[in-house]
Parts: structure tokens; C-alpha cells; sequence
């Protein structure tokens, strides 16, 4: 059943009787939610490269490098369309190339034909704008917050909204590429490592300026834009909206599953009438029903080939953000997990509730996510001597490594392959007592061995080295206990 067939049986649902009050309110607000596209809200200060991720988002320039509207919108449309309104009741139809010269609009509103936009639309509003905030927020279901360096003043304005926004909200580190030039990437990533954790879904360093130049001229070119961070960036957005969307999707089942339209044959109608019915459905029927449709499991939002979700504590860094070389090695961005799994974008309404169907199956994001998990922790079959294995690729690499002690890159290199090489291994494999506590400090190191190969100086590689060397001190110490 598609989307459209799920809103137009909520329509005609909500048009008949016998459904309370407080569900037909909490049915409106679905059928509204799954009417329209996944709203994502830019915020942070002013010069943060909030219109610039905009632009990354849609994969064009539409928005000028700075604009002084308060409120920016983009939503769908057929073509491209533009108003700007003002404090004293002006309205103003720019064209594209005249987005430019809209100055102090309280708002501006454009909608434009691109097609990731049939899934989300984008709010951009300035942190230090509390009017403006409380709007995009109150209108938002996902939160990007946009910055340099995220510092003191920021994280004050995040605290009054992180509890409605935790597990929905991605930290994004606009300017990374810079902070790698001044070789401060690493150190604030660390820095930003816990808040990240407790007050974000992801942080994603981002090389706003390399992504951009992806897009110029013609074709994007591909090596750019993943190198940017970019196309992880987008690719972790997407899922997360369609993560939501798909927790509307399913309570909205399950409303009506419980207040079902059915056939009503009245005696000399010569018809059938449908009616709503406020009853539940057999739990059979509803089982038959659903494997009829049968659901994906939800992905996390780490990128592909990541490590599963995990239960261990702690902030898991998935890997490191981009360099700036013209054609550097793809990233992928440090995502963090939350502790507490994402809901979806579900309608909160007060009062009773109609009592929903027994649970069969994982009918909610959070359901789903736990599920994942508890998959994802069932012990495997034991297959090697994980740290036999361990140690004889490290006793490899430093074989390597003799060979090429005067060269940095090659160094860098020989490190962090070992350090992918043994995270596979421990991740590929079930882990004795004696080794679990390893398996946060390799994941770190590994994270860390990326970070260094931005620097690619003789320091950060006898930094990779030294933590090959204690990586190998610890499952020599594991193995002999």
C-alpha cells in the first residue's frame, strides 16, 4: 500500500462516525504529516554555511552565499517560484537569478522542481533569531545545526531545544576543511565527541567549499563530493527522514487497523454504505495483513559497511570527515549513536489514547532499532582465534613498516589499513571476555588512525605507530590473562 493509499483511507476514515475525539485529532495530524514532505530545519549563526548546505542539499546553487531573509523555505514544486514578504505587508516575486538582491525579508519562500525535495523540504533560520528559532523549530522534524567550532554560545541556545529534538538532530561541522588545513580537525572532534553523543543523532564534518565545487560546471564529479562529506551527509539525512516517515506510516496502520472502514449493507439501501468501525481487528487477521507488506529492518545512521548499532557506551565514531585534496579518499562522517534509540515523527496529542492491537512484530522505529540490536548482539558462531589473528597482523604490518620508515604518507597509510584490518576481524568475530574490553579502544584507534592521515606529517605517523604498538601491548597482555 502506498503512501497516498494510506492518507486517502485516513481521509475517508475521519470523514465517517464513530471514532473519539482525541484519535480523530491524533488521525488528522497523521494524515497532515504523511501529506506533505519530511521538514528539515537549518539552524546556527550567521555566516555558519547554513545556505550553503542548502545548496549541497539540492545538489544546485539556488540560494546566494549570504541572504538577510529571516525565515528561508524550500519546498516542491513544478517550477521554480519565489516570494519574498516583508515587516510592512510587501510581497516580491524574484526570479532565480535575482535571489541575490532580496534583502531584510522576513520571509522567503521558494519552491523549486528538484526531486530530492519530494521528500524533504528545508527551513533555514539564524540560531541567535529566538522568534525565528521557535517558529522552524515548532514546524521542524529534523534539526541540522550548523557551525565552525559549535561553541559556548550555541551549545546555550541548543540546551533549551535538544529534548525535543536528541535523537533527531545532526551536529555539522560546515567549515572542516579548514580546521584540517590548521590541522584542529582531530582536536575538535574530540572536544565535540561527548555532546555530540548526548545531544545529536550524528556530527558530520563537512568540506562545504570541495562540495560546492563538486557541482560546478556540468556533471558533478563524483570523487569531490564524496571526498566533501557531502554524500554521506545527504545519504544519512535521507535515511533518517524515511526512518520517520515510515513510523507515521505504520501508526497510521495501526489507526486503522483499529477504526477500520468497512461495509455497512442498510436494510433497503439497495448498497453498501462504508462506515468507520471503532473495534480492533483479530490478531490473526491483523498478522495476515501485515506479512503482506513486509517491512525492511531500519538502518542505522551509519553509512554502509559500518559497524552495526551497538549496545556498548560511549560515542562511536564511524569514521573520519573529508580532506581537501582535489581527489581524496572517500569519507564517511563520525555518527554518533544515541543512547536512546529515534523515535519517529509521530503527532503528540494529549488525553486518552485509543488502546492500540496487541504487538506481533516492531510497529514503531524505537521497536525496530531494538530489534536491530538485539539481532545485531546474538552471539555468532565461533569461527577464528581472534587475537591470534590480531597479532599476526600487526606482526605483518610491522614488517611493512620497517620497510618504509621515512615516509609519512606511506606510514599513515600502512596504519590505518591494519587498524580497518583488525576492526573487521573483531567485528567478524565472536569476542571472549578477555578481549571485549579492546573492542571500544580499537574502534577509537581506528577512527583515529583516519583523523591522523589528514595531517600526513612525520608526527601523526609516529603517532599511528604508537598506537599499533599499544593496540598489540593490550592483546599480548588479554592473551597471556
Amino acid at each position: 500500500m502506498t503512501t497516498d493509499d494510506i492518507v486517502s483511507q485516513l481521509e475517508a476514515a475521519l470523514a465517517l462516525g464513530g471514532i473519539p475525539d482525541s484519535a480523530r485529532t491524533r488521525g488528522r495530524a497523521l494524515c497532515e504529516n504523511l501529506s506533505r514532505p519530511v521538514r528539515v530545519a537549518l539552524l546556527g549563526p550567521a555566516g555558519s554555511g547554513k545556505s550553503a548546505l542548502v545548496n549541497l542539499i539540492l545538489g544546485d546553487p539556488v540560494l546566494p552565499e549570504r541572504s538577510s531573509a529571516r525565515i528561508i523555505e524550500i519546498v516542491p514544486g513544478d517550477t521554480f517560484l519565489a516570494e519574498a514578504s516583508y515587516a510592512d505587508g510587501r510581497l516580491e516575486a524574484p526570479e532565480d537569478d535575482e535571489l541575490g538582491d532580496v534583502e531584510n525579508a522576513e520571509r522567503l519562500l521558494i519552491a523549486a522542481p528538484h526531486s530530492i525535495l519530494q521528500s524533504i523540504a528545508l527551513i533555514e533560520a539564524r540560531s541567535d533569531d529566538g522568534e525565528a528559532v521557535a517558529e522552524v523549530t515548532g514546524r521542524a522534524d529534523i534539526v541540522l545545526w550548523c557551525s565552525p567550532l559549535f561553541g559556548r554560545a550555541e551549545r546555550e541556545i541548543w540546551a533549551e531545544l535538544q529534548d525535543s529534538f536528541r535523537d533527531h538532530a545532526f551536529l555539522v561541522l560546515t567549515k572542516a576543511d579548514k580546521l584540517a588545513r590548521k590541522n584542529r580537525l582531530a582536536d575538535t572532534l574530540l572536544e565535540l565527541a561527548d555532546v555530540a553523543r548526548t545531544d545529536f543523532a550524528g556530527l558530520f564534518p563537512l568540506a562545504t567549499l570541495q562540495g560546492l565545487k563538486a557541482l560546478e560546471g556540468g556533471p558533478r564529479d563524483e570523487s569531490l563530493w564524496a571526498g566533501s562529506g557531502a554524500e554521506t551527509l545527504v545519504k544519512a539525512l535521507l535515511d533518517h527522514a524515511r526512518s520517520g516517515r515510515q513510523a507515521d506510516l505504520d501508526q497510521a496502520e495501526l489507526f486503522l487497523a483499529r477504526y477500520a472502514i468497512e461495509p455497512d449493507e442498510e436494510e433497503g439501501s439497495g448498497g453498501d454504505r462504508p462506515r468507520s468501525r471503532a473495534r480492533t481487528r483479530p490478531r490473526s487477521q491483523m498478522m495476515r495483513r501485515r506479512s503482506s507488506t513486509p517491512r525492511q529492518p531500519t538502518r542505522s545512521l551509519a553509512p554502509e559497511g559500518a559497524s552495526p548499532v551497538s549496545d556498548r557506551p560511549g560515542p562511536r565514531l564511524v569514521a573520519a570527515p573529508a580532506g581537501t585534496s582535489p581527489a581524496p579518499p572517500s569519507p564517511v562522517p563520525v555518527a554518533m549513536e544515541s543512547q536512546e534509540a529515534p523515535r519517529g515523527f509521530e503527532p503528540v496529542t494529549e488525553g486518552p489514547q485509543p488502546k492500540a492491537p496487541e504487538p506481533m512484530s516492531p510497529t514503531s522505529l524505537a521497536d525496530r532499532l531494538g530489534e536491530v540490536r538485539r539481532n545485531a548482539s546474538r552471539p555468532l558462531p565461533k569461527l577464528v582465534d581472534t587475537s591470534g589473528k590480531a597479532l599476526q597482523t600487526l606482526q605483518a604490518a610491522g614488517a611493512t613498516l620497517r620497510a618504509r620508515p621515512d615516509d609519512p604518507g606511506a606510514v599513515l597509510a600502512c596504519c590505518a589499513d591494519t587498524a580497518d584490518a583488525l576492526q573487521s576481524l573483531f567485528d567478524g568475530s565472536p569476542l571472549p571476555a578477555n578481549l571485549a574490553p579492546l573492542a571500544d579502544d580499537l574502534a577509537q584507534a581506528t577512527e583515529m588512525m583516519t583523523l591522523l592521515q589528514l595531517e600526513n606529517a612525520p608526527g601523526p605517523a609516529a603517532e599511528a605507530v604508537t598506537l599499533l604498538l599499544q593496540i598489540k601491548r593490550d592483546l599480548e597482555q588479554a592473551r597471556v590473562a
